[in-house]
């Protein structure tokens, strides 16, 4: 320290500590600066990320849709090679190639999904659904691969378990799907059991606890600790024979803790896994409970089961006993017949007897027909099949050996409570039409004859298809041509139901709906769109006008019935009313005689005409004939809407063609169809132009071999005749005009659809080209297309030469 008298060293120290002091401030300014720029870096970083993270949500979301739909095909064509004539090896390609393209599509969904979650991008809905349809769903899907394991799969709900529910009916699936489909993948032999139980009930909401248990190889306790992780599997050995990708069960964790429950899995090695998880819903109270039994109807009733599987016995006993009926249970045909005796000698008869078919000894239909040709016991009031094969001989044995009934496995409570209910005599309290059941093989549509329904739609071939469906189940019906007479109609008349399509001339279906809905609401009048608009955002739109539901085009006539019922109250049904329409039996007998009254026409798929419009011949030709008059000037309009810029014109007649050509089974035509209207969307010019060439040429070929359909079908006799030169000459023609227009799609090396190939061997049939045409088409099935494109460019040059040299 200087000295405090030498003036001269004081002012040395003092510009000494006023330099170390401006050093120490630009020392702090510089790092000031430099945390100020790595902040503003880390910022910049930070929205980098954001933005990267939310294109990959973006992407993810228009990718899912890019990609499930070229697998749906591949899936899709793969089913219907299934159905043509294939040798042994071809058929075993097939098999491998279905295999191979459900575990891709399985793999896509499950990353998707994943990332979906990740980036927060997946928000579960809140609407009303059954459960019982859910377990229906599951079952169809799932039912044929237990099937195939020979495992019994079993549905075991409580009885208090509440059936109309609100929230996102398709993620719960998903997990039960998930679950089920790994059960099954780990068990070789035995069950798969999933069970339902109330968790807690308040008054707008409740909790339930789900389960899937089985009988296979189990797992050891450091694997459960890490099931639910991403990646994860329970076989990772380099060995292993299961597969998969290790995210369905993260996924599940995700979608369950959505739903606000948790899962977890209890598991002993060898003997078997349970996975449970829990799940809150909202009730959907409008619509009551057709799950939960509340009458005494059936109380003071007797019942057997006879079933060799302990726990298919434990869950129909408990089922029944739910339903207050008494219930005793045996394992075997012989002892069933014993207890029926003992039974009569204690004057305690029993009122029902529930069979399984595939027993030990002897089987359900034998012990069927032996009760019956026992006299002391004959007189069992009512016996029904429950078994989980659906073969028709069985059913047709089954009710000559005298069965009054025949329920598939898995049983849901509503429909065996309604079948015994109607087998006894009883009034059922549970109607639940969609899943009743009946040896006949016919579905029952009960309660709609009677119905008063609003059809609102402006095209004729969409209104007929509509009024056949609606009247075949007895449904009154009146048309409206558009939205204004629609709104007419609704505001003066009566009606229980209006089938509203969107676009139309004069006033479209929504502005219609949102007039309605200024003076009847959604609860009195339900109103549901029925368009060949089926994307999310066209849903949304019909919802926010004030529809209740939304039906794509062409539509399924079993659809259609499970729309009308869900939206038309029980105390507006009658419910003594009953009609009938076949479902699947007989179908492939009604088709190939329907097929065989028709001449081949390119471009129709006859199978489709008949399955959009419920397998009726008649009202296929006339679809048909009414195609060809209303649409004969359609390859004008269209380019007419192209070349003077009216966009919303040619929307209009597309989105009138897509619906149109489902019914009548133009594939082709309905494809180029939906891809035209998808290229418009995406102002993707060249592409439309091309489209739109395409679709003029494919309609009016289309029209052409239309001009020599019949008036009626022909009988199998007229078909017989046209044997003679003049039908070869024609098919001969047909074939090669089908060829040429294959003959690009081969050198771009775009798929052939099985319904193409199809179509040129029937044409081709007993001409002269059959041979190389065969050729052709054996290059095609091996995808060669470079091959099969050579090889067709050479009969089209010597049929040109021939034709050439005739002149």
């Amino acid at each position: 320290m200087t000295e405090a008298n030498n003036p001269a060293a004081l002012k040395a120290e003092n510009e000494l500590l006023r330099q170390e002091l401006r050093v120490a401030r630009e020392a702090a300014d510089i790092t000031a600066e430099l945390v100020v720029k790595q902040f503003e870096e880390t910022e910049k970083m930070l929205q980098r990320v954001l933005a990267a993270n939310a294109s990959k949500g973006d992407f993810l979301a228009r990718m899912s849709h890019e990609i499930r739909t070229p697998m749906n095909g591949i899936i899709g064509m793969s089913h219907l090679l299934q159905k043509t004539s294939l040798n042994p090896r071809q058929h075993s390609y097939v098999e491998k190639l279905l295999g191979s393209a459900r575990n891709l599509l399985k793999l896509i969904n499950d990353i998707l999904d994943f990332s979906k979650i990740d980036a927060g991008k997946l928000d579960l809905e809140k609407i009303p659904f059954d459960l019982d349809e859910v377990l229906n769903g599951l079952n169809n899907v799932i039912g044929l691969q237990a099937d195939e394991k020979g495992l019994e799969l079993l549905f075991k709900i409580a009885p208090e378990v509440p059936g109309k529910l609100v929230g996102d009916a398709l993620r719960l699936g998903q997990v039960l799907l998930n679950l089920t489909s790994n059960a099954i993948k780990f068990t070789e032999e035995g069950e798969v059991v999933i069970s339902i139980e109330l968790e807690e009930r308040q008054r707008h909401d409740t909790k339930l606890r789900f389960s899937v248990s089985d009988s296979g190889i189990g797992l050891p306790p450091e694997r459960i600790e890490h099931l639910f992780e991403a990646f994860n599997q329970a076989d990772d050995t380099t060995t292993r024979k299961h597969g998969g990708t290790g995210l369905g069960l993260a996924i599940c964790k995700e979608l369950v803790e959505m739903m606000g429950g948790h899962i977890w899995a209890e598991s002993d090695e060898g003997k078997g896994s349970e996975f449970i998880f829990t799940a809150s819903f909202g009730l959907n109270l409008e619509n009551g409970d057709t799950n939960t039994v509340t009458s005494s109807q059936l109380l003071g009733i007797k019942a057997l089961v006879v079933d060799d599987n302990a726990s298919v016995r434990e869950v129909l006993t408990s089922m029944l006993t739910s339903f207050k009926i008494e219930t005793d249970c045996v394992d075997s045909g012989t002892q069933a017949l014993s207890q029926l005796r003992q039974a009569v000698e204690r004057k305690a008869p029993y009122d029902l007897v529930l069979l399984d078919w595939m027993m030990p000894g002897i089987n359900g239909i034998e012990t069927a027909r032996r009760i019956k040709q026992d006299r002391s016991i004959a007189e069992i009031p009512a016996m029904l099949m429950v078994t989980g094969n659906n073969r028709e001989d069985i059913r047709i044995e089954a009710k000559d050996a005298g069965l009054n009934a025949f329920l598939l496995k898995p049983v849901y409570a509503s429909v065996m409570y309604d079948t015994i209910t109607e087998l006894l005599g009883k009034a059922s309290t549970m109607k639940n039409p969609a899943h009743s059941s009946s040896l006949d093989g016919a579905k029952r549509i009960e309660g709609l004859k009677g119905v008063k329904v609003l059809l609102v739609e402006d095209n004729p071939i969409n209104q007929e298809v509509a009024v056949e469906f609606l009247n075949d189940v007895g449904i009154e019906v009146e048309v409206a041509g558009n939205g204004r007479e629609g709104v007419e109609a609704a505001l003066t008349k009566p009606f229980d139901l209006i089938l509203m399509d969107v676009q139309m001339p004069e006033m479209d279906g929504l502005e219609a709906t949102q007039i309605i809905r200024q003076q009847i609401d959604a609860r009195t009048l339900p109103i549901v769109a029925m368009t060949a608009h089926a994307m999310k955002k066209d849903q949304e739109k019909s919802l926010k006008a004030g529809m209740n539901d939304h039906l794509s085009k062409p539509v399924d006539p079993a659809d259609l019935y499970r729309i009308i019922l869900h939206h038309i109250p029980k105390q507006k049904r009658n419910l003594n009313s009953e009609a009938r329409f076949r479902d699947s039996a007989g179908k492939k007998q009604t088709i190939e005689r329907c097929k065989l009254n028709l001449p081949p026409i390119p471009g129709i798929d006859y199978d489709e005409a008949l399955r959009r419009t419920g397998y009726k011949s008649e009202l296929v030709v006339k679809l048909l004939q009414d195609f060809k008059t209303n649409f004969a000037a359609t390859a004008a309009e269209l380019t007419h809407c192209k070349t003077s810029d009216n966009r919303s014109g040619l929307q209009e007649i597309l989105h009138t063609l897509k619906g149109v050509t489902g019914y009548i089974g133009a594939c082709d035509l309905n494809r180029t169809t939906i891809h035209l209207e998808e290229s418009l969307r995406a102002e993707n010019h060249k592409q439309s132009d091309a489209l739109l060439k395409q679709l003029c040429q494919q309609l009016d070929r289309l029209l052409a071999d239309l001009a020599t359909l019949p008036t009626k079908p022909a009988t199998a006799t007229e078909i017989e005749r046209e044997t003679s030169s003049e039908t070869l000459a024609h098919n001969t023609t047909a074939a090669i005009t089908e060829l040429k227009y294959l003959l690009p799609k081969l050198s771009r090396g775009e798929h052939i659809s099985s319904n193409t190939i199809k179509r040129l061997k029937k044409l081709t049939q007993s001409t002269p080209i059959v041979d190389t045409v065969d050729k052709v088409i054996a290059l095609i099935e091996d995808i060669e297309y470079e091959s099969a494109a050579t090889k067709l460019t050479q009969l089209l040059d010597e049929l040109q030469h021939t034709q050439e040299q005739g002149k």
